[in-house]
């Protein structure tokens, strides 16, 4: 998992800030079963970290192999406040 990912899994602010500080671009990396960043975040229900990578510019649309977008995650997670975001 790279940097990224594993920050917006853990919900830490501080350093996926300080890494799209470094690189913009890194809210556009997948992962290897092609999750961004923001499908972490809203697959934990992570609202302040999936507002902070919208924020930067994350692809809200964006969808993993299986077809799946950040928000259809949430709903199947049953996270109110990440879908709603």
């Amino acid at each position: 998992m790279e940097p990224i990912h594993h920050a917006a899994d853990q919900e830490d602010i501080e350093e996926i800030r300080r890494l799209l500080d470094e690189d913009p671009q890194l809210v556009h990396l997948a992962s290897g079963r092609a999750w961004l960043p923001l499908t972490y975040a809203c697959n934990r229900g992570y609202v302040e970290a999936a507002r902070l990578l919208l924020d930067r510019g994350a692809p809200i649309d964006a969808a993993d192999h299986n077809g799946l977008t950040a928000l259809m995650i949430s709903c199947y997670n049953a996270l109110p406040e990440a879908v709603s975001l």
